[in-house]
């Protein structure tokens, strides 16, 4: 089966004045026969594209490193411009973001988010994203 949850929406960075750089993160689970998760992945996509074609379909994706299950994780360098980004849970529901060796000033943080579900899967399994 395959499930997308824990979505979160990321917002204003300081580097960019008066703007923001809105995206959503979720996790993609799938589990084995025995309830077992069997895959674990992350997958970004920008807020105004929040849509099965970069959920379902990868485009305009923002991917990852290795991730710790919610713990420090990495976004790869190219997703909307940004160079390699690191992610860091700060123990108050925010998870802070920064420039990878940058000089370690935070350019934003996410919080957690609720809102519409998207249904990306068209197999026998429920594949929902609710952002």
């Amino acid at each position: 089966m395959l499930f997308i949850d824990l979505l979160f929406v990321l917002a204003a960075t300081s580097f960019i004045p008066h703007a923001l750089a809105d995206f959503h993160i979720a996790t993609t689970e799938t589990f084995d026969n025995s309830g077992l998760i069997a895959t674990y992945r992350m997958q970004a996509c920008p807020s105004n594209y929040y849509n099965c074609e970069c959920f379902g379909n990868g485009d305009r994706e923002g991917s990852f490193g290795d991730v710790n299950y919610w713990g420090d994780f990495t976004m790869d360098a190219g997703f909307c411009g940004m160079g390699k980004m690191d992610f860091y849970p700060d123990g108050d529901a925010l998870i802070n973001f920064y420039i990878s060796g940058g000089d370690g000033t935070a350019i934003g943080y996410c919080t957690p988010n609720t809102g519409d579900s998207l249904n990306c899967w068209t197999g026998p399994a429920d594949g929902t994203v609710t952002g």
